[in-house]
């Protein structure tokens, strides 16, 4: 998933790859509901805009969205999205607010766009939420991602079939819950807009086929 955030950077930190950037912000989409997070970005070595990247300016980052598995700490396969970053430039304007210690960017860009396809059914929760899976096809593979809608965007997503090839919108939100008995991190695609994608001609699903 191709993907941008602004937000205030809160710290660059070295990795194997480059630098690792975390960045916080405050987003409040038209007829959402506002949506507080802090984002880890990684930057390979040669992306690093090492003139932008500044602890407590306001930035803009352009990154893709990946999903990484691995063995988490109970021996269970786990999965995180992982935001690479590709580019990045300082943001003029930008209204800031403190909570806590920690700075945000208010009205923060949050947002996530690809085309893929419906790899499960969706389905209704007694909440009202409604998820699905979306299979989106990467440079070697195909990445799955959790969607979640919510009001107007539930009934979008209720209204299409798994299979279904889809453009979608979302905000990329951290939840905990609980798994036997230990808090857990998890993350979750919100979907802000979601459509069936028009007619192509038949194409071969990989991300079915490897679901």
């Amino acid at each position: 998933m191709i993907g941008q955030l602004t937000g205030v950077v809160l710290s660059v930190t070295p990795s194997e790859r480059g630098v690792v950037v975390r960045l916080a912000g405050i987003s409040d989409p038209a007829g959402g509901v506002r949506l507080t997070w802090i984002h880890a970005v990684e930057f390979a070595q040669r992306l690093v805009p090492r003139d932008v990247l500044v602890v407590g300016r306001a930035v803009v980052v352009k990154c893709q969205a990946a999903q990484h598995t691995f063995t988490g700490r109970d021996g269970q396969a786990a999965g995180q999205v992982r935001l690479l970053g590709t580019g990045a430039c300082s943001l003029q304007g930008g209204r800031v607010v403190t909570r806590g210690t920690t700075p945000f960017l208010e009205g923060a860009v949050n947002e996530f766009f690809s085309r893929g396809f419906l790899v499960s059914a969706p389905e209704r929760h007694a909440n009202g939420k409604v998820t699905a899976r979306v299979g989106v096809q990467g440079r070697t593979k195909v990445h799955y991602f959790k969607l979640e809608a919510w009001r107007g965007e539930a009934d979008q997503l209720l209204g299409l079939r798994k299979a279904a090839e889809v453009d979608v919108s979302v905000a990329l939100r951290r939840d905990r819950g609980d798994r036997q008995g230990q808090v857990v991190t998890y993350d979750v695609m919100e979907v802000r807009r979601i459509t069936r994608a028009p007619a192509a001609g038949p194409a071969a699903p990989r991300a079915l086929q490897a679901a």
